[in-house]
């Protein structure tokens, strides 16, 4: 199986990515490779932590067709085109960037505040506002962030499942190698947490999280 980073840019099977969210724009689910998916988790923790809510995005990994289509869209000129990257040239394309939504997408913002101060501890760096046309929304990920003891404690993930939240949906899924599947209730959300936990739950609990993980296996 070939890594992530051997493919070529706008060409990286979704096999290889990391599902991290759901598009804000309606462009269905957002992937990133490994390392920046693992750092933007630890990353909405915090986010979570000091804001009481979580990140969302619109955009994170591009494929080269929807590159194209961006730039094209750009160098005609078009309405609601930005300034985009030649195709196979774009750090979206490598599943190093997030075009994010919620409020980061905005200057003077409590989210684009928290997010400039404290995403480069993460890795990801407001780039965006380098631009000669300024875009808040763009952070890329540096490769830079290392886990803490600390990080992974509070995460609640494991190598099993992962629990994704869809902010502007309110729907929460459990995510696992065959796809996705929504959990249909907040009882059963903390069911899963405390599963990915190892804490003790009763039998009939351990069968609930077992549906939940059959559904993504």
């Amino acid at each position: 199986m070939r890594a992530a980073a051997a493919y070529p840019n706008g060409e990286i099977p979704t096999s290889q990515l990391v599902l991290v969210a759901v598009s804000t724009l309606g462009l269905g689910d957002q992937y990133l490779v490994a390392g920046a998916a693992a750092s933007y988790r630890a990353m909405n923790t915090a986010f979570k932590k000091a804001l009481g809510t979580p990140l969302t995005m619109a955009e994170a990994y591009r494929s080269r067709a929807r590159q194209q289509y961006l730039y094209d869209g750009y160098i005609a000129g078009e309405p609601g085109f930005n300034e985009a990257a030649l195709p196979g040239t774009s750090v979206h394309g490598l599943g190093l960037a997030v075009d994010f939504s919620g409020g980061v997408d905005s200057y003077g913002t409590s989210a684009k505040t928290w997010m400039n101060a404290n995403g480069p501890k993460f890795g990801w760096q407001p780039k965006g506002d380098g631009f000669k046309k300024k875009e808040p929304w763009h952070f890329e990920y540096d490769g830079s962030y290392t886990p803490g003891d600390s990080d992974q404690t509070n995460t609640g993930e494991d190598d099993l499942f992962k629990i994704i939240e869809a902010a502007e949906t309110d729907n929460i899924f459990i995510v696992g190698p065959a796809g996705r599947a929504t959990i249909s209730s907040p009882s059963h959300v903390s069911l899963l947490r405390r599963f990915q936990k190892q804490d003790s739950l009763l039998t009939v609990e351990v069968d609930i999280c077992i549906s939940y993980i059959r559904k993504v296996y």
